[in-house]
C-alpha cells in the first residue's frame, strides 16, 4: 500500500533530521575552529583565511592563525598527505575571547579542579611535560583519550601564577586545582609521543572521555 502524503512527509522529515543530527554532531564534536585530527588540511584550509604563519616543523608543517579576539589556533599536518595530527587553541588573555570548542569550558575561568570533576580523574601526563614553569607561572598538562578512538587525545593546559601560591611555614602550599585553562590541544597520540616521548604517568581513575 502506498503511504499517505502525511506518512511520506513524516518519513522524509525523520530522514532529514537524522542526516542533520549526524552532520551537526560531526561538525561540533572533536574539532577546534573547524579543524579535526585526520582531516586533510589542504582541503579544510580552503574554508579558512590564509594562515598568518606557515613553517616547517621537523618532518611536518605548522600553520598558525591569529584571531581578532587575541586568541591563536595552530595546526600541524603532514606535508605529504595533508593529514592533520595536532591542533592547539591558545587564549590571548581577553575574557571576551574565553569561549572554547570544548562544551562547558572557558579560557581563564575553567579550573583544573573543574576539568578533573568533569572527566572524573587527572587523566594522564607525559613525563616530559611534568614540572613545567615559566618565569611567573606554573603550567600543568592533563591528557585524556577521546572515547571511541584510542589515538585521539585532548590536552588541557592550565596555568597558575606563582604569586598566587601561598607560603605556609616558609614552604609553598600548592593547590594545582586552582590553575585556569589557557590552551586546549586535540592531537594524535602517536604524534604527541613523537614530541614528548613514550613515558607517561596515569591517574588510577583515568578512562576515555566524551567530548561533550
Amino acid at each position: 500500500m502506498k503511504p499517505t502524503p502525511l506518512a511520506s512527509f513524516i518519513g522524509i522529515a525523520a530522514r532529514l533530521l537524522l542526516v542533520a543530527t549526524i552532520s551537526t554532531g560531526a561538525a561540533r564534536a572533536q574539532s577546534i575552529s573547524g579543524f579535526k585530527v585526520g582531516d586533510d588540511l589542504r582541503v579544510v584550509a580552503k574554508s579558512h583565511p590564509k594562515p598568518d604563519v606557515s613553517e616547517p616543523l621537523g618532518s611536518f608543517a605548522a600553520s598558525k592563525w591569529n584571531l581578532s579576539n587575541g586568541n591563536a589556533v595552530s595546526v600541524t599536518a603532514s606535508p605529504q598527505t595533508g593529514k592533520i595530527v595536532f591542533i592547539e587553541s591558545d587564549w590571548g588573555g581577553d575574557p571576551a575571547g574565553g569561549a572554547t570548542d570544548v562544551p562547558g569550558m572557558q579560557f581563564g575561568m575553567t579550573t583544573l579542579a573543574d576539568i578533573r570533576e568533569k572527566f572524573g580523574s587527572n587523566g594522564f601526563a607525559f613525563k616530559a611535560t611534568l614540572g613545567q614553569a615559566t618565569d611567573d607561572r606554573l603550567v600543568f598538562f592533563n591528557c585524556y583519550q577521546i572515547d571511541g578512538d584510542p589515538d585521539l587525545t585532548v590536552v588541557f593546559i592550565t596555568t597558575l601564577p606563582i604569586k598566587d601560591v601561598p607560603m605556609v611555614a616558609g614552604e609553598p602550599k600548592l593547590d594545582s586545582g586552582k590553575a585556569r585553562l589557557d590552551s586546549v590541544i586535540l592531537a594524535s597520540l602517536a604524534y604527541l609521543k613523537e614530541m614528548w616521548g613514550d613515558d607517561r604517568v596515569f591517574d588510577a581513575a583515568n578512562r576515555p572521555v566524551r567530548w561533550k
